[in-house]
């Protein structure tokens, strides 16, 4: 009986609203909507990374000849390529088709060596690869953003503020090592946020296999991890521990998975990389070598001839944009003015902004169990703190070490006028202060290269 008129009253109940007879939003303007639509995001993604290449390409001949770590990496990728690299200059002499850059894994340098097959033994051949990477590294912040669930238009605001950065556009577009690691890493965690560990760990092991710090991701997915089960997001209406010990069985199965596929692809990479470009017999020879040689150098490196002079820093300095390197430079003659300066700094309003941008996140990530926070956090403490410790070993380090940090401020400074009324004034206030910085620390500055 109590079933039957549970039943009646169910029937007689209204019925609950629904698409069709619920009554619908007043419409706003047509531009507005199109504006808001996911596409127009995408489109102006593409355009993005369009003005991200041609900022990066632009005037690729300069400088005409390797400058900083170029110095080495471009002879080893000749070396590797077999091209004689010219006498006196790094590498001079080196046996033809081995990596002579041991402190470093082949792979990114395999990558250079490939465009100057490619393109010639020329500037667009040497740094080809990075162009490519660097325009990769702004797609996979959007879609990293996007997998933890963050809003096409975040997603573009950290791809944007990337591609934006003075530091990324100078390494996006020289043969450094850090933006092809940097590339992985972001990779790796997009596939890593979307419950692909084994294809994580693929993409790290070969961001470990271009440079050691790609390994660092490890230690953002970690925190990650433990941030979503002490914080996860879809109890934000209870308390923190809500779950307990049980929960963190998932969260750690996965993050193990991904360290184990991470270890043997970096293993399997490196031997295969060894067996063909170095004299190593085995990857543990290998990664005892780098290790030793990044522990026994001085706290001052010396200068060598023909290597811009490199000021070495503390990780908190770099917070503050100190100790910038300059990597090249052309004066006009007469006037001395500067018609080309490549500088190893970090935009002002990117990193003067990062401390209140990730003091937000840390608040939202852990008060209101924000997703895209909890990434920024993760990602910003983990590779920072991985630098910070490694300082205590009185290893010198470079204000550009910042570039695999960088990400993770972009998605912390994208999220701060998220849902804010003031965001209509602040995103484009903000969006012309970057253009702006770009235009004033562009390498080329005469616009013309002349």
């Amino acid at each position: 009986m109590a079933a039957t008129s549970v039943a009646k009253s169910a029937a007689n109940a209204p019925a609950a609203p629904t698409a069709t007879n619920a009554t619908p939003a007043p419409p706003g303007p047509r531009w507005r909507r199109r504006v808001r639509a996911p596409r127009t995001a995408l489109l102006l993604l593409a355009v993005v990374s369009a003005l991200s290449l041609a900022t990066r390409a632009a005037w690729i001949g300069d400088p005409p000849t390797p400058v900083f770590d170029e110095n080495y990496y471009v002879n080893a990728a000749r070396t590797i390529a077999g091209i004689p690299v010219p006498h006196g200059a790094a590498y001079s002499g080196a046996s033809p088709h081995l990596d002579p850059n041991y402190e470093h894994p082949p792979l990114a340098k395999v990558l250079v060596a490939a465009g100057i097959r490619l393109f010639g033994d020329r500037p667009l051949g040497w740094r080809a690869a990075s162009l490519v990477f660097g325009s990769l590294a702004v797609l996979a912040l959007y879609w990293l953003v996007r997998g933890v669930g963050g809003s096409s238009w975040l997603a573009l605001g950290a791809a944007s503020i990337l591609a934006a950065d003075n530091l990324f556009l100078v390494h996006g577009r020289l043969a450094t090592l850090d933006v092809f690691a940097v590339t992985l890493m972001l990779a790796g965690a997009g596939l890593y946020v979307r419950h692909r560990p084994v294809a994580t760990g693929v993409a790290l092991g070969l961001a470990g296999c271009t440079k050691l710090v790609g390994l660092y991701a490890l230690g953002a997915l970690a925190l990650l991890e433990l941030l979503r089960w002490r914080w996860p997001a879809e109890l934000a209406a209870g308390p923190a521990s809500s779950g307990g010990w049980q929960r963190l069985r998932p969260y750690a199965r996965r993050l193990a998975i991904c360290v184990v596929v991470t270890a043997v692809s970096f293993g399997i990479g490196l031997a295969l990389l060894d067996a063909r470009y170095t004299v190593f017999d085995s990857p543990l020879t290998h990664l005892r070598y780098m290790l030793g040689y990044a522990g026994n150098l001085p706290p001052h490196p010396p200068a060598h001839p023909g290597i811009a002079f490199a000021p070495t820093s503390m990780p908190w300095e770099w917070l503050l944009n100190r100790k910038a390197i300059l990597y090249y430079q052309r004066l006009a003659p007469g006037s001395g003015s500067v018609l080309v300066q490549f500088q190893g700094r970090l935009s002002p309003f990117v990193i003067f902004l990062a401390v209140p941008a990730l003091l937000a996140a840390g608040h939202a990530a852990l008060r209101r169990r924000d997703a895209v926070a909890q990434l920024a956090l993760a990602w910003t403490v983990a590779t920072f703190g991985a630098f910070f410790v490694v300082s205590l070993d009185h290893r010198f380090n470079y204000l550009y070490y910042m570039l695999a940090v960088l990400p993770g401020i972009c998605i912390a400074l994208a999220r701060v006028p998220s849902g804010r009324r003031w965001a209509k004034v602040a995103v484009p206030v903000y969006a012309v202060a970057l253009l702006f910085e770009l235009v004033v620390m562009f390498p080329v500055h005469t616009w013309s290269g002349a």
